[in-house]
Order: C-alpha cells, then sequence, then structure tokens
C-alpha cells in the first residue's frame, strides 16, 4: 500500500530536521549537512558557560545564515532570553563601521571573523563582554589586545558537529592556535593514521 502519512511524523521530535547547511568543510566536496532537532539542543545546552544568554544581553549576528556561527549567534541569544541585533550587509567588510555599529547597538557578545577582529581599531568598547573567533586562526597580536579587553573565546569545529565542539578563553599568554578542550557532551580524539590514539606530544589528527 502506499503510506499516506507524512514522512516527518515517524520521526521523533529530537529526530525532526532543525535545518540543513551545505558546506565543503571535512571532505572538499560540498554537500549539504543536516543537523536535527536533538543536535540544536545539546549544542545550547553544551555552549551554556561560555555563551549563556540572558535578557539584557544583547548579541550580533554578523554571520551569514549560509554560515553555521549564525547557529551560534542565533540559539544564544534567542533560546536564552537575549536580543538579536542583525549587523547590516553593508557594515561587514568595513572595520570602522562594524566598530560604530558594535559601539552605538551597545553590542555585548559578538562572534567576529578574526580576519575582521584583525582589522578592528584597538580601542575598548565598554559594552562589549565577550568575543567569539572562529572558522581560521587568530594572530597573536589580536590576542594579546582583545584578551585583555574582553573574554575572548576561540571556538572550533566543523559543521557536521552542530556548529562548535570546542572553545578556549584566550590570553595574551596562549597560542592564537589554542582550541582548548571539548565542550561538554562532546569528545575529540588524536589520532593516528591508523586511527589508534596516539600518545601525549604526540602529532595526530583531530577526530
Amino acid at each position: 500500500g502506499i503510506l499516506n502519512e507524512p514522512i516527518a511524523n515517524t520521526l521523533s521530535e529530537s529526530q525532526a530536521i532543525a535545518y540543513i547547511i551545505y558546506t565543503s568543510g571535512t571532505t572538499g566536496l560540498p554537500k549539504g549537512v543536516v543537523i536535527e532537532r536533538g543536535n540544536l539542543a545539546a549544542f545550547i545546552s553544551a555552549t551554556e558557560e561560555i555563551a549563556s544568554g540572558e535578557p539584557g544581553q544583547r548579541w550580533q549576528q554578523f554571520a551569514s545564515i549560509n554560515f553555521d556561527a549564525s547557529i551560534l549567534e542565533i540559539s544564544s541569544a534567542l533560546a536564552r532570553g537575549s536580543t538579536l541585533v542583525i549587523a547590516p550587509s553593508e557594515i561587514r567588510s568595513n572595520p570602522e563601521a562594524l566598530f560604530e555599529f558594535l559601539e552605538q547597538e551597545g553590542i555585548t557578545h559578538a562572534f567576529i571573523p578574526p580576519a575582521m577582529l584583525r582589522l578592528l581599531p584597538r580601542r575598548k568598547l565598554p559594552a562589549l563582554t565577550d568575543i567569539y573567533v572562529g572558522g581560521e586562526a587568530s594572530d597573536d597580536l589580536t590576542v594579546s589586545f582583545w584578551s585583555r579587553a574582553t573574554r575572548l573565546w576561540n571556538v572550533y569545529g566543523p559543521t557536521e558537529t552542530t556548529v562548535i565542539c570546542s572553545a578556549k578563553l584566550m590570553t595574551s599568554q596562549l597560542s592564537a592556535t589554542d582550541l582548548g578542550g571539548p565542550l561538554p557532551g562532546y569528545s575529540m580524539f588524536v589520532l593516528d593514521q591508523k586511527l589508534e590514539p596516539v600518545p601525549p606530544g604526540i602529532i595526530g589528527e583531530i577526530y
């Protein structure tokens, strides 16, 4: 017989699709990554410590919705009662205009790509308490300034892990490439070519 009932109705609530983001991330081949509601709920829970939004906080949405960093911005704000402030597209490539926007809008939390953060004026923003960087390595001078002016989080993870899987609160004494450890509920392993764990201090690949 023919099933008239929608397939979605056979899925549990946690298995229902939350969103699909296209990426070439881990394989170099474009693909759509399917994120289920359960994945998203687990991610929101895992980021409670590094992105604990609350009423009164103002999150900037800088990332395009085609980029999974936007999920960090949107979920951290709306799932926790904060305000989401969408940055106009025309300022996203203009460091001076972006700095002015952050200042005028009283942004408290912002994801800023390292390439843009490197170009922002080196002046403290009174309202800004947390900056998140990811997607590429920062440089040591940028980390040195902004880690003193704010809480600077280096976040890492492929799209398949639901945005990020690790975070590190940076200081001027840390390397700009320090990934820190896994978020709650996540595991990270350093493996060799045979997918066996490597001893401490030995080079391997992160899984």
